[in-house]
């Protein structure tokens, strides 16, 4: 984590969208690192309003499938405790 990063945690989903019966898709994310920094290519022109950009985020899904942030290995997350590190674990 860095200054500007987020954990962002979410429900996985269902099996079938909208479908509780089908049960709960485990092999989905349930916590994500958000980076909500400006992007550098990205310079916010005061009088035009409000910039959008698609922020990157990171849910270790290139990582070893026991690794993963999905729900199989962390079930569903509601929360999350950063310390005081520098960076915070």
């Amino acid at each position: 984590m860095e200054c500007g990063q987020s954990v962002a945690t979410f429900f996985s989903g269902f099996n079938s969208p909208g479908n509780p019966p089908s049960g709960i898709n485990t092999s989905s994310p349930s916590v994500a690192v958000v980076d909500n920094r400006i992007p550098g290519a990205v310079v916010p022109d005061p009088g035009a309003g409000p910039t959008q950009w698609n922020a990157a985020n990171f849910t270790n899904a290139a990582g070893p499938s026991q690794d993963q942030w999905i729900a199989k290995n962390l079930g569903q997350v509601f929360g999350v405790c950063l310390d005081n590190a520098n960076p915070p674990n």
